[in-house]
Order: structure tokens, then C-alpha cells, then sequence
């Protein structure tokens, strides 16, 4: 009898392990909230806090919004009106950097080091924090610093902004809808 308890308590215990260990690998993603899953969701006005404004927020929205219905796993339909949303994101983009030459990437190893010091490509970053909320609760369900980086030549610094701003919708919505990702 004594043996049988301890063996149960004992799978509980492993049983308890394995789930939270489960649910902390998904931990920073809302993949296993939403997927297969029809899901209302509103984009509010993104708000810019650089120093020059040279972003512009409502192709910033029309972005994450594109890049959201583009999502096959998750099924998002974009409402015009939070009321009618199950989930609000919202975007402050912190960042805007261009520069006519690529920083180099020390950690890539001395040849492709090499190389980058070689190429000369124009440069943008383009930086947000970001988090999505339920709707009902307004109980924040993930929250992050989003960034996003090209490289091209050439790239003027104005022709770089809506190309930088479609791979930063294209990084939400893999570090927050995309299935694998663990932080």
C-alpha cells in the first residue's frame, strides 16, 4: 500500500513537471491560445515616439494587419472597432535608424566578417514595443520589443521605412502567432 502511494505521488509529481515544463517552452507565444482558431482582432492607431517621426504609423497598422490576415494556422479577421474584438494590439515605435553603411556582425565568424566589412549595403532598424490584450479583461496576454533589420543597395533612407516596416509586422507575428517559438 505504502509502495502504491509513493508511486502515485511520485507519477503526480512527474506528471506536474512535464506540464509546467510544456507550458514554459510556450511561454512569450500566443500560438497555443489562438490556433485552428477564428480570431477578431483589432489593430489600434500606432503611435510613433521617435525623435525625427518619420515613420508612418497608418502604413505601419495596414502592415501588422496584412501581415496578421496572411497567417494560415490562426484565422484573424481585423475589425475596425474594439468593442468587436477578442484581442487589441498596440504598437509604439520607439526606433528609426538608417545608415548608408551595414554594421558589421562580429559574431558571424572571420570570413563572413570579412565579407560584411567588404559589401557596402545601406542599413535600416526599425524598433516597437508591442503587446496584445484581451479585449473583455484588457488582461495583457503578451508583450515584447519588436525589431526589425534590412539591408539592400540602394536603399534611400525614405524608400527604406515601408520596407523595414513590413519585416517588423512580418516579426510580430512570428514571435507572437507562430508555432515553435520559445524564449
Amino acid at each position: 500500500m505504502f509502495i502504491k502511494l509513493r508511486i502515485s505521488l511520485f507519477s503526480l509529481c512527474a506528471t506536474l513537471f512535464l506540464t509546467a515544463s510544456v507550458f514554459a517552452a510556450d511561454a512569450g507565444n500566443l500560438y497555443p491560445l489562438f490556433h485552428d482558431k477564428t480570431v477578431k482582432i483589432y489593430i489600434a492607431e500606432v503611435k510613433d515616439s521617435t525623435k525625427e517621426h518619420e515613420t508612418d504609423p497608418k502604413v505601419i497598422k495596414e502592415k501588422i494587419e496584412e501581415a496578421l490576415k496572411k497567417r494560415k494556422s490562426i484565422h484573424f479577421e481585423i475589425t475596425q472597432d474594439p468593442a468587436q474584438a477578442e484581442i487589441l494590439v498596440n504598437t509604439e515605435v520607439n526606433e528609426f535608424m538608417w545608415t548608408d553603411h551595414d554594421p558589421v556582425d562580429m559574431f558571424m565568424g572571420a570570413a563572413a566578417t570579412a565579407y560584411d566589412i567588404a559589401t557596402i549595403e545601406d542599413y535600416a532598424r526599425l524598433q516597437a514595443d508591442m503587446s496584445v490584450m484581451d479585449a473583455k479583461t484588457q488582461k495583457r496576454l503578451w508583450k515584447e520589443r519588436v525589431m526589425a533589420t534590412i539591408t539592400k543597395k540602394p536603399m534611400p533612407r525614405k524608400e527604406s521605412i515601408p520596407l523595414v516596416t513590413e519585416v517588423l509586422a512580418k516579426v510580430f507575428v512570428r514571435d507572437c502567432f507562430s508555432k515553435g517559438r520559445a524564449k
